[in-house]
This record gives C-alpha cells, sequence and structure tokens, in this order.
C-alpha cells in the first residue's frame, strides 16, 4: 500500500493516515521547530525568533504539520555511535525562515559546517571594554548580564588577558573542619579529663560547660576514651537499682523453687 504524501488524500479502499503515528519520529523535530521561532521562554528562542527567523505559513496552523510531512517525508535513518540520529532538520541559510526552499535533511557534520560565521570584530571590540569594566569593578555576574554572555566565557577573557577572577569554593555536604568555638570547647574538655583522670563524665560536664555527646566526641577523638572511664552519677544509681531488682527477683523464684521441692 502506497500513500500518496503530496495529495494528502488516501484512495476510498484506504484507511486515513495518522500523520503524528506514521511520522512519530518528525513530531519533535517539527514541534521544537515551532517552538524555537515562536516561544520566547524556549532557550534558544534569541537564536531564531529573536532574529527575525519564522517558519512559513504552510507549515504552521492546523494542517500545519501534515504538509510539513508531506514536504519534508521521513528523516532518513541512520544513527552516531553516541545514539543521536545521524540526520536533522537544517536551513540552507540561516538568515532566512523555515520552508521548502530552504530546508533539507543534514547530517550532523553537515549540520556542524552550516554555522553563522565567527565575527572577530565583535570580539576584539567587546573584550577590551569587558576588560575596562571589570578592572573598575564590575562583577562577573554584571559583565555577563551586560554582554548576554556566560559567566564561564567572562572569566575566560578576563583570564586571556591578565586578570585572575575569584571561583567560589564548592559546598560538600561533609567537613572535617570546625568552628573557632567548638574546637576550644573540645580541647577544654580534652585538657580537663588529662589533668582529672578519675573525673566522672558528669562531672566533666559541669567542669566544661558541655553537652555529654561533646564530652564523648572529645574524648574518643583524643584516644583517651576507655571501656573503664568512671560514668556518671546518675548511671551508677540506675545500674544499682537494676542490680538489686534483679538479685531480689531471682531470690524469690529460689524461695517458690524451694517451696515446690
Amino acid at each position: 500500500m502506497i500513500h500518496n504524501y503530496n495529495s494528502g488524500i488516501t484512495n476510498h479502499m484506504e484507511p486515513a493516515i495518522n500523520f503524528k503515528k506514521e511520522f512519530k519520529t518528525e513530531y519533535p523535530i517539527y514541534r521544537n521547530m515551532l517552538y524555537r521561532c515562536f516561544d520566547e521562554r524556549h532557550a534558544a528562542y534569541k537564536n531564531y525568533g529573536g532574529r527575525g527567523i519564522t517558519v512559513c505559513e504552510r507549515w504552521t496552523g492546523v494542517e500545519g504539520f501534515i504538509h510539513f510531512c508531506q514536504d519534508m517525508g521521513h528523516r532518513p535513518p541512520g544513527q552516531l555511535t553516541s545514539g543521536r540520529a545521524l540526520y536533522s532538520l537544517e536551513r540552507k541559510n540561516n538568515s532566512l525562515n523555515y520552508e521548502l526552499e530552504n530546508c533539507y535533511w543534514a547530517t550532523w557534520g553537515e549540520q556542524q559546517q552550516n554555522k553563522r560565521p565567527y565575527n572577530k570584530k565583535v570580539t576584539t571590540e567587546r573584550n577590551p571594554v569587558i576588560v575596562r569594566l571589570a578592572q573598575e569593578g564590575k562583577t562577573e555576574e554584571e559583565l555577563a548580564q551586560q554582554f548576554d554572555l556566560g559567566i564561564p566565557q567572562i572569566q575566560n577573557i578576563l583570564e586571556a588577558n591578565g586578570i585572575a577572577h575569584q571561583r567560589k569554593p564548592r559546598r560538600t555536604c561533609y567537613t572535617k573542619k570546625r568552628g573557632i568555638k567548638i574546637q576550644a570547647l573540645y580541647d577544654k574538655i580534652i585538657e580537663f579529663a588529662l589533668a582529672n583522670p578519675y573525673s566522672t563524665l558528669a562531672q566533666i560536664e559541669q567542669s566544661t560547660e558541655a553537652s555529654s555527646w561533646q564530652v564523648g566526641t572529645a574524648l574518643k577523638e583524643a584516644s583517651i576514651w576507655k571501656s573503664e572511664w568512671p560514668i556518671g552519677p546518675k548511671r551508677t544509681m540506675w545500674m544499682k537499682r537494676e542490680r538489686s531488682a534483679r538479685s531480689e527477683f531471682f531470690s524469690g523464684m529460689n524461695v517458690k523453687k524451694d517451696i515446690n521441692q
């Protein structure tokens, strides 16, 4: 069964064509073409719609996708080693609109060669201004916003002209560096523990005004924590009550056992 895409009409014996299903790989290309030219929120709008590039009337509207499929046909098969499609929609003249006379399916290499020429004059006139403004105290963010460039591009321009920029340190989830106050407290705990080896943890907490976990952390990091380290008075009282309760329980069991015997 051969469909006549040019006419868009099928024989009365043939079912109607579902273009979105028949051209499912071409539909995202068509949609992105419209977004680049008409949607100001699109990231590439400034290079397409912002420059006056638009889509012809035949490829827009309710039947725009049908006409696009009839004119361009299927995208040729093929893939790059990365898995990306080999062919993409390209314009012969980058300054003209998306229309049949100016569009074709191009390979990845052809698309890379069909870029707008690099304007060296703009670079030679712009870079000295960026360097001068940076020396006057403008930040990289302000320069990037003023010249419509990325911050890495501004940094490369400044480095090429001998101006070093300060990179922000990366934030990490965990760091071993402590604040000055916390480190001073830990040193105070260790100093008191070494001077009073027979003190209890409660006495260390009271004298250094630290919490129990701070005392334990400081002693363990200093490698002076011992399993036989004296424990606090509250825990001692609890253990005495626990031992007495256990002894009473087992002694009662023994009494019952003797009576039964």
